[in-house]
């Protein structure tokens, strides 16, 4: 796999936010309107499908489906538990944009593995908000996903406030990063350098529910 002089220097650096074309997000974007509703967490806001794919060069494999975990230090909500989600959608894993997306994602991975194939984890998210309800993207609070790389894409956004992505040093107190993802930003986040968090989402008007769609992708050294 070719990688970029930028992309070798960024290797360096504890996040980078860059961009996917607007034609790339348009044809991600229609594929959230069927997700199923994540059980392992209370209330009826967040919507989830997970899978795990093979990368090498320029050839996609999705690998078989297997459970996600966490260990509890890491996420204090859910950590330690076998957490089975239904695979993403054919129509997904298909779709050019979205293959050209983990090529992308694997070429940052890459700076940190000798392997010519590299194990992406996607997990396909939606959070949703009404009058009655608003939506939590992180219920554990900071945490981290225990794995060396994370990549958060935002996908959609709509009729929301709030969903403000922030980074913090171990410590969990000192920030490096604060700010709304839109539509098309993707950060990359050294997951063994800092903790992450992003803060709930309520509707701009009580009339109208709102969502936030992301594709979060996880690499991992060690399997």
């Amino acid at each position: 796999m070719f990688i970029s002089d930028e992309v070798k220097n960024l290797c360096w650096k504890n996040y980078h936010l860059d961009r996917v074309e607007e034609k790339c997000l348009q044809n991600l974007q229609n594929k959230f309107d069927s997700l199923p509703l994540d059980r392992y967490i209370k209330g009826s806001y967040r919507y989830r499908r997970f899978s795990r794919f093979s990368v090498s060069g320029s050839k996609i494999t999705k690998l078989p489906h297997a459970n996600f975990y966490q260990n509890l230090n890491d996420n204090q909500l859910l950590g330690g538990i076998q957490r089975s989600y239904q695979e993403l959608k054919q129509d997904l894993v298909r779709e050019r944009d979205f293959v050209s997306l983990l090529i992308k994602f694997s070429s940052y991975c890459q700076t940190q593995s000798e392997s010519q194939s590299i194990e992406i984890g996607v997990h396909q998210i939606r959070i949703t908000c009404s009058s009655g309800q608003s939506g939590n993207p992180t219920p554990e609070g900071i945490h981290r996903d225990g794995v060396d790389t994370i990549g958060i894409l935002c996908v959609n956004q709509h009729e929301i406030k709030g969903g403000i992505t922030s980074l913090f040093y171990p410590d969990k107190e000192s920030l490096t990063f604060k700010r709304k993802l839109h539509p098309g930003e993707l950060l990359i986040v050294n997951d063994k350098q800092l903790w992450h968090y992003t803060s709930p989402i309520t509707p701009v008007t009580l009339s109208n529910p709102g969502f936030r769609d992301v594709l979060v992708m996880t690499y991992s050294s060690v399997s």
